[in-house]
């Protein structure tokens, strides 16, 4: 998991190769530079593990946000969520240590696809991402994913997909952390549209079949609905999300109805099996009589 560094940080030094934090574990590389936060790849020497650890500049913000925020996600086990295994404060940084996932980010794909993914990996993709936050949004305490992005999704060569960034920098940007369940919605339909068409919506949001005519119509029309400005318009949880997005995912698959010529084919054997077994005891009665005419 390469993710390249597209931004230098500002605030937070980067660690030195071979450096050991939490005194387990040990820098492997540098993979991701923010403004606020710094990204490596780490080997864990107490479990010989590889992990993604996040050093984050803690010098000002909500550190008590953070520290809750944190301890709630390393609860959370889900497939597609990278999982949080460990997270502590050391002045001034703040360390988050997470699941190391192969693959590529989306907005990795979709820069290979820069007229849109494939419409079946829009459907795959798009309702895999909406499982988590179907996940997410349902538990007994409902939390928003909140940093729902192209960067935030990774896709493993079976087109597994991940979550992989809870956007824990945010409590000490003065953005404040976490995020709303509506948000997640419209979130979502932006990233549909962003893999059917290859680009980001406007402002003015062009409907994605206006700008790949191959797009159907109804899954056009799914991705509106999701992204939609005025929350009423919009669907009202992503579970209404997923049921539409399947519903329209039967444009992409191949017909497997049975032609008629394959159902005679799969009826014919039957009825002559039937047949057969209704000879077969036909011919087991008159056995039976003439056995009995013997002794008569």
């Amino acid at each position: 998991m390469r993710r390249g560094l597209s931004r230098t940080s500002a605030l937070v030094e980067p660690l030195a190769p071979q450096a050991v934090v939490g005194e387990r574990y040990r820098v492997e590389e540098v993979v991701e530079r923010d403004v606020l936060a710094v990204g490596y790849r780490v080997h864990d020497l107490k479990f010989s593990a590889t992990w993604y650890l996040q050093q984050i500049d803690a010098s000002s913000g909500d550190l008590d946000g953070f520290t809750a925020h944190a301890a709630r996600l390393a609860q959370l086990r889900h497939p597609g969520l990278a999982q949080v295994v460990d997270h502590w404060v050391a002045a001034p940084h703040a360390y988050v240590v997470r699941e190391w996932v192969e693959g590529e980010s989306l907005a990795d794909r979709i820069g290979r696809h820069p007229q849109g993914l494939p419409l079946e990996q829009v459907v795959d993709l798009g309702s895999k991402v909406l499982d988590v936050l179907y996940f997410l949004h349902t538990g007994y305490d409902p939390l928003a994913f909140g940093v729902l992005s192209p960067r935030t999704v990774w896709v493993g060569e079976e087109d597994e997909t991940k979550l992989v960034d809870f956007g824990l920098p945010a409590f000490f940007s003065g953005e404040g952390g976490g995020g709303s369940l509506e948000e997640d919605i419209r979130a979502a339909g932006v990233l549909l549209y962003t893999m059917a068409t290859g680009r980001a919506p406007d402002a003015e949001v062009k409907p994605p079949r206006e700008v790949r005519p191959e797009i159907p119509k109804g899954l056009s029309q799914v991705i509106l609905k999701a992204l939609h400005a005025d929350p009423a318009r919009r669907h009202h949880d992503v579970g209404a999300v997923k049921h539409d997005l399947m519903a329209v995912a039967e444009e992409f698959a191949p017909d497997e109805t049975p032609s008629a010529g394959a159902v005679a084919s799969i009826v014919e054997p039957v009825a002559k099996a039937d047949t057969r077994k209704g000879c077969g005891a036909a011919v087991l009665v008159l056995a039976l009589l003439a056995a009995l005419s013997v002794f008569l």
